[in-house]
């Protein structure tokens, strides 16, 4: 019996010891969405660039030489841009939470108001930002994590992208409207230059435009740079929806990488360009 006791205790102790090296194997094995978190966590601060929407010109410190008064109209600050960026950088953010297992505060959609300003301007873009709120509210209701961020990002995935394209639109026109503004500002100095019968204040107004136009050369510079950024978001994230079956096998997580390295690249230079 001594020995039936010990031979039974012998084997209980050896099925213990396949059990406790079972559950580690299988946790060292789980499912890592940390490059997922990182991509998105990246491509959130990327698109928040409020500056984007503003003018050049205003607030600029290039003021222009005493009695020469400011070219109207100046561009305007497009709102709609701004609402925009916002829910994007918001909805990433909120990709990267999901990816390290957090949880989500959106028991209503956080989108609503921003989605208002930005139908007037672009109702492609409000409604993309108004889908992406209603996720983020279901994502919240249903207590989701890592696992389900699969579906999520092939839901998502749409209304990212018409967002996206609605945001470049929107740069695009602002920018149509700062090249009208400098050309009327170009017209407006050489106007008041050519009136002008003191040398030394026609040669302050060609030093001051020199100043100006290379104030508008930076920020146009900058769109295009925040354009690049928003077009690797959008590949970025299709890349995520194309692989959302395997996003945490080893080649998907290269490509993830990678993609991370270039919108991070992208967001340095655009902030070395003085423009965040």
């Amino acid at each position: 019996m001594i020995g039936g006791r010990t031979a039974g205790h012998t084997h209980r102790m050896r099925v213990t010891r396949l059990l406790w090296t079972l559950l580690a194997l299988s946790g060292c094995n789980a499912p890592d969405y940390t490059p997922v978190r990182d991509w998105a966590a990246t491509a959130s601060l990327a698109v928040d660039h409020p500056r984007i929407a503003g003018s050049p010109l205003a607030g600029s410190p290039v003021a222009p030489p005493p009695g020469a008064e400011p070219a109207q109209p100046q561009p305007r600050r497009d709102d709609s841009i701004l609402a925009m960026q916002e829910a994007l950088a918001t909805y990433l953010q909120a990709v990267a939470t999901l990816a390290s297992d957090g949880v989500l505060p959106y028991r209503e959609s956080p989108f609503v108001d921003l989605a208002a300003r930005v139908t007037p301007a672009s109702p492609s873009g409000g409604q993309a930002i108004a889908a992406l709120g209603l996720l983020l509210r279901h994502a919240n209701r249903t207590n989701a994590q890592a696992p389900m961020l699969r579906d999520n990002i092939r839901a998502a995935d749409a209304p990212v992208q018409a967002l996206i394209s609605a945001l470049l639109d929107a740069v695009a026109r602002q920018a149509g409207e700062e090249t009208q503004a400098r050309q009327d500002a170009a017209a407006f100095y050489a106007g008041i230059e050519a009136r002008s019968d003191d040398a030394a204040a026609r040669q302050a107004l060609r030093e001051w435009a020199g100043r100006r136009d290379g104030a508008f050369a930076a920020q146009a510079a900058a769109r295009a740079q925040y354009g690049e950024i928003l077009t690797r978001v959008a590949a970025g994230h299709a890349l995520l929806k194309g692989r959302a079956g395997r996003v945490t096998q080893e080649d998907v997580v290269q490509e993830v990488r990678i993609a991370e390295d270039q919108l991070r690249r992208a967001a340095l230079a655009l902030r070395r360009g003085g423009a965040g």
